[in-house]
Parts: structure tokens; sequence; C-alpha cells
């Protein structure tokens, strides 16, 4: 164990590096434990929660609680007292209770200092204690002494950073409010206590050719009443990857975040790489997020998806958003500290992820692959194009709910999508609805449903009159949908290779066309036969079976 006096800590300490690795604090049980270090409630009231799991080496008072109340909701409080298996907390900063079956566990507190890399910060006595594993004489240790680095407001305008790197908050690294005319490029910016850029009541924000990396909350937070965002050709890496880093309550830990009240926004040619909760979570109008390559998102918390929208009880109208040509691959789910609602579930990740009452969006020749979940989720929504999509080996290819008698999913166009199972327990289409009448959701049509592995039973409903697993055939016969719609162009055979070989999936995530090369002769889902190699236009991918 190691101790220094840092006086120039302005408040709370978030962002300590060792070797230019972003360190989490002290932590109990540590990350590494069994279900990622999560204790799991077995009893709870508001402010406080009970588990036979917490056997802490000392009194915990004083630290800070972490409770994973919900899928999509990590919290943090302040310990009011600690004893045996029962904790009391202060309730500030989320309105969410805790709940039986879910995990916490506690940091911020020099007890919990027993792995490589962990610290703690006592604001009193200013002093910084880290759990050092040799001598740390040699290793390079920095701490952030500001809360901000760079702050305008009060119509401040017109400025550029260009070719900048700018490291180490424990708050915003760039806080911008009722500015205008604001850009940032060929910049780095890392090492981030909260957010990199955040913004509110401001206007014509770029940022094009910069790095985001290593956040412990979100990368880009685009609040009220901001307009005319551009981002292009950047890229987001390690954002809130770290349970009990980021911030309490809704809307955090986000690649890209907008408000509901965001408008007139360009996300473009930019890479998200290792997201723990949503890469891109869009609000408002006039929202246009093209060519953008998502990759390794929904680990920290879940609930959630590569492209993630949600309007809720405001059921407010939009208009003008569009998700075009995106790649969205490895959507893994956050299970641990969780309860599942079914048993069987699959983790709650989506590729695109139409949460409560969206409305108003295109989605077109987007690939979206091996998501453990879903596909595309609409939930209860409306006035949703889905056309031109490629879905891979995810739980469901398109999944469907409409549960609110008044406000039925409606005015869905589904057409000329290519949908490909891997594994016969994947599904192509699931519907939950309070309803029989499934043709009224919209038109479906001329889509390729493809599960060669088993093309039997693809479509599972839970209406009324159904609750269970139908074909496409009786899909088409009964509900009028999908009428010219096709199965897989070709069957799987497991005496002659293994899936893997039989499925080729791969996709180009550049400005440029690629050639790919085939080792032997291949079927698109389409029924054309290819062999020598296959152009991938830009921005797009390829879905073949091996003859």
């Amino acid at each position: 164990m190691y101790e220094a006096f840092i006086p120039e800590v302005s408040s709370t300490l978030s962002t300590v590096v060792i070797n230019d690795v972003l360190q989490a604090m002290g932590r109990y049980p540590n990350d590494n434990a069994s279900k990622s270090g999560y204790l799991t409630i077995n009893s709870s009231s508001w402010g406080s929660v009970n588990s036979s799991e917490l056997q802490a080496p000392t009194s915990m008072t004083g630290g800070e609680i972490v409770i994973r109340k919900n899928n999509w909701i990590i919290d943090r409080h302040s310990i009011n007292w600690h004893g045996g298996g029962s904790v009391s907390y202060n309730t500030a900063g989320s309105s969410y209770s805790p709940a039986t079956g879910f995990g916490f566990f506690i940091q911020n507190h020099p007890a919990t200092l027993d792995k490589h890399g962990e610290w703690y910060y006592n604001k009193a006595t200013k002093k910084l204690m880290i759990y050092y594993q040799g001598n740390p004489s040699g290793a390079n240790i920095r701490v952030s002494t500001l809360d901000r680095i760079i702050n305008t407001q009060n119509s401040a305008s017109h400025i550029k950073l260009n070719n900048l790197t700018i490291q180490g908050s424990n708050e915003n690294l760039i806080n911008i409010e009722k500015s205008s005319y604001f850009d940032v490029e060929n910049c780095q910016l890392e090492y981030v206590g909260k957010n990199a850029i955040n913004t509110i009541m401001s206007r014509n924000l770029t940022v094009s050719n910069s790095q985001i990396a290593n956040a412990l909350n979100g990368g880009i937070n685009l609040g009220w009443d901001d307009r005319a965002t551009v981002v292009r050709s950047s890229t987001f890496s390690k954002i809130h990857t770290m349970a009990g880093m980021g911030q309490s309550a809704d809307s955090q830990g986000n690649g890209i975040f907008m408000s509901e009240t965001t408008s007139d926004v360009l996300i473009e040619f930019n890479e998200f790489l290792e997201n723990g909760s949503n890469a891109i979570y869009f609000n408002g109008n006039n929202i246009n997020i093209k060519n953008n390559l998502i990759d390794t998102f929904c680990f920290v918390k879940d609930d959630g998806g590569g492209i993630y929208t949600f309007t809720g009880t405001a059921n407010t109208t939009f208009s003008n958003r569009k998700i075009t040509n995106n790649i969205i691959v490895n959507g893994i789910g956050a299970v641990d500290g969780t309860k599942p609602y079914g048993a069987n579930d699959f983790p709650y990740v989506e590729g695109i992820y139409l949460d409560l009452f969206a409305n108003g969006i295109d989605i077109d020749q987007n690939t979206i692959g091996n998501v453990k979940s879903k596909g595309i989720f609409v939930n209860n929504a409306r006035n949703v194009s889905i056309t031109n999509n490629k879905i891979f080996n995810t739980g469901y290819s398109i999944f469907f709910t409409s549960d609110y008698t008044n406000n039925l999913t409606r005015n869905i166009t589904m057409k000329n999508n290519e949908f490909l199972n891997k594994d016969s327990n994947q599904l192509h289409v699931f519907v939950r609805s309070k309803v029989n009448s499934l043709s009224q959701m919209g038109t479906f049509d001329n889509n390729i449903y493809s599960r060669p592995i088993n093309e039997m039973d693809g479509i599972s409903l839970q209406i009324p009159e159904k609750n269970g697993l139908i074909d496409l055939q009786s899909w088409k016969d009964y509900y009028w949908l999908d009428r010219s719609s096709s199965k897989s162009p070709a069957a799987y055979d497991s005496d002659k290779m293994e899936i893997d070989e039989f499925i080729l999936f791969d996709y180009n995530n550049s400005n440029s066309s690629k050639s790919v090369p085939l080792s032997g002769t291949y079927v698109d889902l389409k029924g054309k036969t290819l062999s020598g190699s296959v152009v991938v236009p830009a921005y797009s991918s390829v879905l073949l079976l091996k003859m």
C-alpha cells in the first residue's frame, strides 16, 4: 500500500491513471469475483439493502454503495451505516429503488484496497492511497486535479481546438454552455471523469477527426436545446467500461447522448469501440446517423442497444430521423447483477432499439451481427420504416411489442431485409400484442427469413389467439404478412462442414468497396451463386452460404 498527499485536487477525485491505464477505485468484492463482484440483494427498502453474501472485512460506513437497480441503472450512494449484511445509504441522486435479486458492491473505502491499481482518495486529508504490487517508483502515476479543463458559457462563439491532446478531468473535460460555433478538430480527448464534451443550449458544435477515449461516463452529451451538431470521422473508445465509475440515474454511460430537445444532428463515419452502455442514444428531430461502425457495446449496463432511442409516455411526435448504412456488431449484454425476467431469456441487448412510443424513424441498409438478443427491437412504436437491412446471428432478427390498446404499434414498413439465423434457438420474428389483428401493424414483404440449420417455426407469437411458434407459410396465410417473402436458398448439413464454414459474414466499414476472396462456391440469400471473390460496397456487408 502506498500513499501520497495531493492538496491540488479541488473537490472529488475521479481519474487516476497508472502507466496510461485508467484505474477504478477500490471495491468489494473485486470485479473479477463471481458475478463480476455483485452481491445479491435478498431484501430491500427505500434507502437500505440486505444480503447474506455481504461479509466485508470491516464496517464500510462512509464508503459508497453501487447498486444495479435495473438493467439500465447503476446508482451510486454514500453509505450512512453498515453492519453485517445490511447497508443503509443516502438516497440522493436517483429516484430508483433497489430490487430483490439484483446486485450491489461497495467502493470508495480504504478497506476495499486489495488489487493492483485500486485506489482511495480521502477528501478530508487530501491523501491518495494506492494498492500497488511492486515498487511504484518507476511507474507513471497521474491524477486529475481539475474538475474541468475547458469551460465556455454566456454566448462564447467561434472557438476552434485543433491538434490538441486534452487529458485528465474529474468532471467534464470540455463544458460548453450557451455557446456557438465550437469546433474540435484533430484532437485527442482522454482520461475523463464524466463526459468528454458536455453541452447545453448551444449551437453548431462540430467534432471531426478526433479521438475520445477512456471516459468514465460518456463521450459527447448533447443537453437541453442543443442544435446543429456534427460528429464526423472520429473514434469513441472505452466509454463507460467500469461499473461504479459512471454517473447515477437515467441517460448515463453513452458514447453520444441527445436530449429530447436536441435537433439537427449529423453523426457519420465514426467508430464506436467498447461502449459499456449505448453507443448512440438519440432523441429530437432531424437526426441523421449514417456510415458508422459500432463494435462491442452494452457490457456494463444493458436493456440498451448499439443505437437506442426512447420517447416514453410524453409520446412526442418526432420526424425526419434516419439510421442508414451503419454496421453494428457484438452486442454483449450485462447479465451479472441483474435478475432476468425469464430463465431462458437472451441478455437484454439490441442492435437498434426503438423504445417506448418511438416514431418517425427510417432504418435503411444497416448491418447488424452477433448481437445476443434482438437485431431490431420495435417497442410500441409507430411510423417506422425498416428496409434493406442485413441481420445475422441475433437471438431474434426483429422483435415487436404492441402492449397499449390506445397506442398500438402501427404504420410499420418492413421490406427487402435479409435475416440469417445461425443457431436453431434463434428466431426471426417475435410479436407480442394485445390484439390479434397483426396485419394492421403495417406492410411486411419481400424479406428473406433464412435459418438453414432448421427452417421450421421461426416466428413466435404472444397474442390473444396464439401463444407459440409458427412457420413462414402460416404467417403469410393467417396474418396476410410477407406474402412475397422467402426462406433460405440452401440448407445446412452438419455432416459436410461446421456452421462457421458454411456461413460467410463479412462487412466493410470504409469509404470504398473491398473484395473478399471466396474459398469455394457460395450462394447469397437471394439465391445468386458466387465464386472467386465478392465485392462488398462501402459501409455494407455480405451474407453467403457455402454450397
